[in-house]
């Protein structure tokens, strides 16, 4: 089962909805702002501290993620997510674990359970090693309205990030996979414990 936008319901509900100003923090290993056109109104911020938290953020099968994160080294994750209305949003999605071979797992799980669907187009991304890129287009669960997603899975060092960028119209589709490569530039800054 793909939930393309199960990530935002969660996300939102969880946090009450309000909108955040987030700046940057010393040690943040998340993109604080995005590039325009991209929404700059951060909705929440979360920290995801159980493999169900995890799995219910993510477009995958929530069975298969939690069965993965329970078995594995998982510490914990964060999850941000921008909004410009019900229909546009971006969310990035850090999930950190003692090994480094355990954040290679969570893409791959990530990437089989999607490549399963019916609405999604997966496949390797050349520039950054091990990760992938897919195309959904579903209905959200808030506003039921219809978007088509482009997200990117890559694993860097002992992270799994995910980055996902949903609209009406399908006009942000290359900016996950800058989003991704950003992202993943930041977290190669943290040291090895």
């Amino acid at each position: 089962m793909i939930r393309p936008t199960a990530a935002v319901a969660f996300l939102l509900m969880a946090a009450g909805c309000g909108p955040q100003e987030i700046g940057a923090a010393s040690g943040e290993l998340m993109l604080t702002r995005l590039p325009i056109p991209l929404p700059q109104t951060v909705a929440t911020t979360q920290d995801l501290t159980t493999p169900d938290q995890v799995a219910a953020a993510t477009p995958a099968d929530p069975t298969a993620v939690s069965r993965m994160l329970a078995a594995s080294s998982f510490k914990h994750a964060r999850a941000r997510v921008w909004t410009q209305d019900a229909a546009h949003y971006v969310t990035v999605i850090v999930v950190e674990f003692s090994r480094a071979s355990d954040a290679a797992t969570l893409v791959q799980v990530e990437v089989h359970e999607m490549s399963q669907g019916s609405n999604t187009f997966v496949t390797p991304h050349a520039e950054l090693s091990g990760s992938s890129v897919f195309v959904i287009h579903g209905s959200t669960r808030q506003g039921e309205q219809a978007v088509i997603c482009e997200g990117v899975w890559a694993p860097v060092h002992r992270f799994a990030i995910e980055t996902l960028t949903c609209s009406s119209t399908g006009a942000w589709a290359t900016q996950a996979e800058q989003l991704a490569l950003q992202e993943s530039e930041l977290v190669k800054k943290v040291p090895t414990p």
